[in-house]
């Protein structure tokens, strides 16, 4: 006689968050960190702006050329003028520059299920790795001019991620449209 373990869909149990966070994480943005407003862009070379696009035009993500931009008090000064390279292009999303999928690590655990407006719902928190991380992310200068961008490549298997989940009909799922939280990379 052979006994088979049935799971059911609908339990708070690491097999369905598993999926859910997996599927969530899979559905959901890529990790990005913000550089610009947009492209083109122009800063002061003394300003914090041209510190942080330096190192991306010694990675072959931005262009730059020199040209003179407004101070504080409206005087010309000399500045530098970034736009995407072709290469920047791919990895661009407006004024951010994304650097991979966080994919699911390990469920370390969730909170209670609490039922809101009659949906189960609970937050659940997990270990993360990242997943087709590009090789200018990888680079030092590039995460020294980006230290949220270094905390997040730096913090996987180890740093938190979490996720609200809901049950939704039969089966857990991410409870936000972009399918994770993680930290602001701005």
């Amino acid at each position: 006689m052979v006994l088979a373990a049935c799971s059911n869909s609908k339990e708070p149990n690491s097999t369905n968050l598993d999926a859910a966070i997996t599927d969530g994480l899979s559905s959901g943005p890529r990790l990005c960190a913000t550089v610009a407003l947009d492209w083109p862009d122009s800063a002061a070379d003394s300003s914090d702006q041209a510190q942080t696009r330096r190192p991306l035009v010694d990675a072959g993500l931005l262009s730059a050329t020199a040209v003179s931009v407004p101070n504080a008090v409206g005087a010309p000064v000399p500045g530098h003028k970034y736009d995407l390279t072709a290469e920047g292009k791919k990895y661009a999303n407006r004024g951010a520059l994304c650097y991979g999928k966080p994919h699911l690590q390990k469920l370390l655990d969730w909170d209670p299920v609490v039922t809101v407006l009659g949906v189960p719902q609970t937050m659940a928190h997990f270990t993360y790795t990242i997943d087709d991380l590009p090789e200018w992310a990888k680079r030092p200068d590039v995460q020294a001019a980006l230290p949220n961008m270094h905390d997040v490549i730096d913090g996987q298997n180890k740093n938190k991620m979490q996720m609200p989940l809901m049950l939704d009909g039969d089966h857990w799922r991410s409870a936000t449209l972009t399918g994770h939280k993680s930290t602001t990379l701005d």
